[in-house]
């Protein structure tokens, strides 16, 4: 019993809890992390697209042990904000959206239309 509240004082002491804030520890230990499959479920989208998202840097991932990986659930909430359409920007029907016209140039045509035919 001593023992065990030992080790629980100096688990809780300022130093110990100075030294995680230092290493950047706090906030990884209050973040979640989800499996590649959980976020492809969550953006309906392929474990190969939310892998290039990681290799973007749009999202924070982490490795466990050799092969497995895992995503921030800060990060995607991040992302999503970061992502969210406004309605008003995409459906507004009086909003007249400027095109640019398309350069035109001549119709590639054959080397045979170009000949003139003997009359």
């Amino acid at each position: 019993m001593r023992t065990r509240r030992l080790l629980h004082d100096r688990s809780t002491s300022p130093l110990s809890t100075s030294l995680f804030y230092m290493a950047g520890l706090m906030d990884i230990q209050k973040d979640r992390y989800v499996t590649m499959a959980v976020v492809a479920e969550m953006l309906s989208c392929t474990e190969r697209h939310v892998y290039d998202l990681i290799m973007e840097g749009a999202l924070v991932a982490i490795k466990v042990g050799s092969r497995a990986i895992r995503i921030s659930e800060r990060s995607l909430g991040g992302f999503i904000e970061k992502n969210k359409v406004n309605p008003e920007d995409l459906f507004d029907p009086d909003r007249e959206e400027k095109k640019t016209p398309a350069p035109t140039r001549p119709a590639a045509r054959p080397m045979w239309m170009a000949r003139t035919s003997p009359t």
